[in-house]
């Protein structure tokens, strides 16, 4: 979870690298993200190395970010 609205360029630059390196160990990611300037919130869906960011219907009023990487990640900091 992300406590504060998260800036969207440099989140897709680092979801975009984390999920290329981790592509074999990825099988779904899943969340509901609030960025930086946005009025509404975001949706996130992908599956191994790729991923897609969708306008969510709501606002984001609660500025908090969740997101579920399903696989077999170890160590990975988020």
């Amino acid at each position: 979870m992300f406590d504060e609205p998260l800036d969207k360029e440099q989140f897709s630059e680092w979801l975009s690298y984390t999920l290329d390196i981790y592509k074999n160990q990825t099988y779904r990611v899943k969340g509901i993200l609030c960025f930086v300037n946005e009025p509404f919130e975001y949706i996130l869906q992908g599956v191994g190395g790729s991923f897609e960011l969708a306008d969510g219907d709501e606002l984001a009023l609660g500025k908090v970010s969740q997101m579920v990487i399903i696989g077999q990640l170890g160590n990975l900091k988020i």
